[in-house]
């Protein structure tokens, strides 16, 4: 079965609304981008062993089909993006409390 229409585990890649759901999260994007998404190892091997079935899923799945699983391609874009503009929202927060604190 597909990993990214896996009722359960899709819901927990795409929320990522707990540890192990953030870990797959993070996990999804480091396939589909390494460069741009790294990701700790450490987290991933400790995971529950719920989470770590659809974590191997998800790399056995990545080995056999790569980047034409549609299914992931557009999973991983929408949270690459989502995740990208809330980066950039932060940082404006951030630059906009340094100029409060400094004025």
């Amino acid at each position: 079965m597909n990993p990214y229409l896996h009722p359960v585990w899709s819901e927990w890649i795409r929320g990522a609304h707990h540890g192990g759901a953030q870990a797959l999260q993070n996990l999804a994007l480091h396939l589909y981008n390494s460069r741009e998404w790294p990701v700790n190892l450490g987290y991933i091997c400790s995971m529950s062993d719920d989470h770590w079935e659809a974590a191997l899923a998800m790399i056995l799945d990545y080995r056999e089909n790569g980047e034409n699983n549609r299914e992931f391609m557009a999973m991983c874009e929408a949270i690459a993006e989502e995740r990208s503009e809330r980066t950039a929202v932060e940082a404006r927060d951030d630059d906009s409390g340094q100029d409060m604190a400094g004025s």
